[in-house]
């Protein structure tokens, strides 16, 4: 029989309208001009999309401390800003809130804003630094645990 890369380049090379019944699973990268998802039940599952020149980042941490912590990092040489929207909830208090970051290859700037809180309570204090050629987003907890679930969206330099 043909190896898996040999049936690929045999069967999907300039072919159109092939259909596939179940799951196809690809080890490694999957490269394709356009890729279409339709159906009721549609969905792609990936903790990272690269669309063009710009990425989306899933990124779920549980804190176990209320000391200062760095949540997020990505390197400056790759990326100049990043947007997050995050969500966060400590037992029934829930938060949501967004951060706009930017660096200028010596410090990092954010501001936080569209905070939303279902109780008085703020579940946590971010800031942003610039240390050896990587940005990185803290947090102080409020509540020691506490569950972060972020979305980054960033754009390459």
């Amino acid at each position: 029989g043909l190896s898996a890369n040999n049936w690929a380049n045999n069967k999907l090379a300039n072919t159109s309208g092939t259909t596939f019944n179940g799951n196809l699973v690809v080890s490694g990268n999957l490269n394709a001009g356009n890729v279409i998802v339709s159906g009721q039940t549609t969905y792609i599952s990936a903790n990272s999309v690269t669309i063009g020149t710009s990425e989306v980042n899933s990124i779920s941490i549980i804190t176990s401390t209320t000391n200062d912590q760095i949540i997020d990092t990505f390197t400056a040489t790759y990326y100049r800003a990043a947007q997050y929207m995050i969500s966060m909830n400590a037992g029934t208090d829930y938060e949501i809130t967004q951060i706009n970051l930017i660096h200028n290859d010596s410090d990092a700037f954010m501001t936080e804003f569209g905070t939303i809180l279902t109780t008085g309570n703020i579940l946590g204090t971010f800031s942003a630094s610039y240390v050896s050629g990587n940005v990185r987003l803290n947090i102080v907890p409020t509540f020691a645990a506490t569950t972060i679930r972020m979305l980054r969206m960033t754009n390459t330099i």
